[in-house]
């Protein structure tokens, strides 16, 4: 998997097709509750609600085993249906939930689908650990670290594919130099605090304004390019 996105689905089709689940879902952590990220089910019913982070995590905290939702303050919390808890836990960090509903053979989860379960959660936890790792060092090698926009490697390596995509299919691509005026006055009147805010600000304003293919990074310095 090459991304936290696809690391998701990925585990939920499987652990949904492994146990025959009627639905499933995964919950990630997110602003202080598990929000329900991946969602798949054979009538598509409605996307289960998100879940307070500091309720479950006291009624199931990190470490805990597989569980089903008979538990009365458990039950309350997940969506109706609900037959398996999952948590997918990576040492002391809980990476994710899975929630799994009925079984289409109608059969019920016993011992030897828990003890699976609970051997592909830690799997499963370890991969989108995995995958949020990769993320954060690519993200480290291709962003610029006081803009967030695309560093000079980034926007090279960029470039040179758009050259060769607009080769191929006889499309034009346009290029935007931008180079700050009078920059150096900031740093030297109001300090470089000042000046790495207003970088920052043009970044900002060059992000809202390009359109969703376009691209904009920062080549060094006061200099910015953008890739149309």
């Amino acid at each position: 998997a090459h991304s936290t996105e696809e690391t998701e689905h990925l585990v939920l089709d499987f652990m949904a097709e492994v146990f025959f689940a009627w639905w499933a879902c995964l919950y990630r952590p997110e602003q202080g509750a598990y929000k329900p990220k991946r969602y798949r089910a054979l009538d598509q019913t409605a996307v289960p609600e998100a879940i307070p982070i500091e309720v479950l995590d006291t009624i199931l905290p990190t470490g805990s085993a597989v569980t089903d939702a008979s538990e009365v303050s458990l039950g309350a919390l997940v969506p109706v249906g609900t037959e398996l808890v999952i948590p997918l836990d990576a040492g002391s960090e809980r990476m994710a939930l899975l929630l799994l509903g009925p079984r289409l053979n109608k059969l019920v989860y016993g011992r030897a689908e828990r003890d699976l379960a609970g051997t592909l959660s830690f799997a499963a936890a370890i991969a989108l650990k995995n995958s949020e790792l990769v993320e954060r060092l690519h993200s480290a090698a291709t962003t610029d670290e006081l803009t967030g926009r695309f560093n000079r490697g980034a926007l090279e390596d960029r470039l040179e594919a758009e050259i060769s995509r607009s080769q191929r299919h006889q499309l034009r691509t346009s290029l935007v130099l931008i180079d700050v005026d009078r920059f150096k006055l900031i740093n030297d009147t109001l300090g470089h605090a000042a000046g790495d805010r207003y970088l920052c600000l043009i970044a900002r304003v060059l992000g809202q304004k390009i359109r969703t293919l376009d691209v904009v990074g920062r080549l060094g310095g006061d200099e910015f390019l953008v890739i149309l």
